[in-house]
Formats: C-alpha cells, structure tokens, sequence
C-alpha cells in the first residue's frame, strides 16, 4: 500500500518521520466534500426556488367587424367657370378600399368633370355657370354601400374690369381724338367764314361789322383790328387740327398693327 510521509520536530529539536496511509488520507478528503455539501445545503434553505411559469395558451381573439360605412362629405364647395375644380371625398368605417362612383345624376355633370373611383376625387374646369345634383355612392371590400346626394352651384366668372378697360381704351383714345380734330376743324371753318365777311367790308370800306349769334346778341367786330384777331384765330385753330390729325392717324395705325399682332 501506497504510503506518504512527512517530516515534523518533536520537542528535542530532532525530526521524526510520520506516516499518513492513503485510507487516511480518503477519509479527509470525503469529510471535506461532506461538510462543503453541508454549507451548501444550509444556504439552498433561505433561497427560494424559481418555478417554471405555466404556459397558458393564447385566446382567440374573434374578428371585429368593421362600423358601417358612411360618406362624412356634408356639402361640395362651389366651382367657378372656366377655373380648375378638385374636391377629394371622404368617407368613415367600412373595409378598404372604398369604390366611389355616381348613383344618379351622372348626365349633370359637365363633361370635363370625372370623378375618380379610385381616390373619389372630382375634378375637372366648368365650362359654364350651373347647378348641378346628384347621387354619390360609395363601396367598399365587403360590397356595403353607402349614398350622399349632393348639389354643387358653378358660378360664373367674374367680370375681368380690368381686361375690359385694357382692350377699350385704343378705341377710347381714337374716338377722343376725332373728336377734337372735329371741334378744331369746326373752330378753323367758324373763323375762315368770319374772316371772308371781315375782308370784303373792309375792301368796301366799312370800320366794324356786327355779328349776331344764336342768341341774337350783336358782337361788334372792329375792322382792320379784326381781321389781324380772327386770322390769328384760324392760323391756331389749323394748327391744333393738323396735330389731332396726325395723332389720330398714329393711333388707328397702332391699334391695327396690335390687332394684327396679337
């Protein structure tokens, strides 16, 4: 049998052997494993043991039918005639997708106005002032419908104030213009005439000469003093009439070659 052996000091100051068998040795070692499992079963007892959480199988959860559908749209705002219109519809509950489409009164619709079954949106440009009405329905997955009548006025377009004036006003002018080279011509004939009557009683040897107007009032016209006046009158009275004729000539050219331009 295997023995060890280990070297001590006895009281003498000499070493003496000891030996220590290997069933000895067994024995210590089995009585350290036996106190360690001691310790540990002494501090296993103020730990609490987790357990395994039960599994608890899931419910079913039953499918929960949609709320009913309903178009949310109350009323469609106003178009204008001859502007772009867009309008999306909306509507609430049912299963998507939701198909729009028109029910009744598909016929009142202008022509370049659709609606879009997809997007239910309502598009197009009016091409005149109306009122229209009709029936909108809606569909959705499940095939419940829902309808909305509606009425949608188109005003008509505003009166373009500004355009109007913008086009006239050439005209405006060349009428204006006419009218002044009329008056100016009428002033220059009014004083051609007057002056013929001054010149021949002055060559006859008259010092005045009266006049009577529309009103029978006598106007005393002085000779040779009026005729120097009324030849003045007429050199002036030709000279605005030339000006206004030419600027009326101006204008009417202007106004052609816009019209032609454009």
């Amino acid at each position: 049998m295997a023995r060890a052996s280990w070297r001590t000091r006895s009281r003498g100051g000499e070493a003496a052997p000891v030996e220590m068998r290997f069933v000895d040795m067994f024995m210590a070692a089995l009585g350290a494993l036996i106190f360690m499992a001691m310790v540990l079963s002494f501090l296993l007892s103020f730990m609490k043991p987790s357990l395994p959480q039960p599994i608890v199988p899931a419910e079913r959860t039953q499918p929960v039918a949609p709320p009913p559908l309903s178009i949310a749209t109350a009323s469609l705002p106003p178009g204008r005639e001859g502007r772009p219109y867009q309008f999306a519809f909306a509507y609430r509950g049912g299963l998507a997708p939701i198909t729009w489409s028109i029910a009744a009164g598909r016929q009142e619709l202008p022509k370049p106005m659709e609606l879009d079954a997809g997007t239910g949106i309502l598009s197009g440009t009016p091409p005149g002032a109306a009122t229209v009405r009709f029936v909108l329905q809606a569909t959705d997955q499940l095939g419940t419908q829902a309808r909305h009548p509606y009425e949608m006025t188109i005003e008509p377009a505003p009166t373009d104030v500004k355009g109007t004036v913008t086009r006239a006003w050439p005209i405006i002018l060349i009428i204006v213009l006419f009218l002044l080279w009329l008056a100016s011509r009428s002033i220059a004939g009014f004083a051609y005439e007057r002056l013929q009557v001054l010149v021949e009683a002055y060559q006859e040897g008259e010092t005045q000469v009266e006049f009577s107007d529309s009103k029978d009032e006598v106007h005393v016209v002085r000779l040779p003093q009026g005729i120097e006046q009324y030849q003045t009158t007429l050199l002036r009275a030709r000279g605005i009439a030339r000006f206004f004729l030419l600027a009326l000539t101006g204008a009417i050219g202007w106004l052609a070659w816009s019209s032609f331009a454009s």
